[in-house]
């Protein structure tokens, strides 16, 4: 039985087969199968496993819907694991207000 590729690892082997090159999001989605949460796993990519995938918001000479993976070098990411009880007894305890 052969098991198929979710998409935020076809996006990540789309990227790394393009290192250093600026790609648009309409090849990163359909590298993704078609995925319609294509840009929530390059968020993933970036913020949960450390790849380096740039925005326009990181470079000037990109534009909206160009991204780009320089290196394959991760940077130390943190995964998202905050337990449902701990994230209730926070917000209860700050009164279910925003706090600095």
């Amino acid at each position: 039985m052969s098991r198929r590729k979710g998409s935020k690892q076809l996006i990540l082997e789309f990227f790394l087969s393009n290192i250093g090159k600026v790609v648009e999001s309409r090849d990163i989605q359909a590298a993704s199968g078609g995925a319609v949460e294509w840009a929530r796993r390059v968020r993933e990519l970036r913020n949960e496993e450390g790849y380096q995938i740039l925005s326009h918001k990181d470079r000037a000479d990109l534009k909206p819907n160009q991204y780009l993976l320089e290196t394959d070098k991760r940077l130390p990411a943190f995964k998202r694991n905050i337990s449902k009880e701990t994230r209730a007894w926070v917000l209860e305890r700050n009164g279910y207000a925003c706090q600095m």
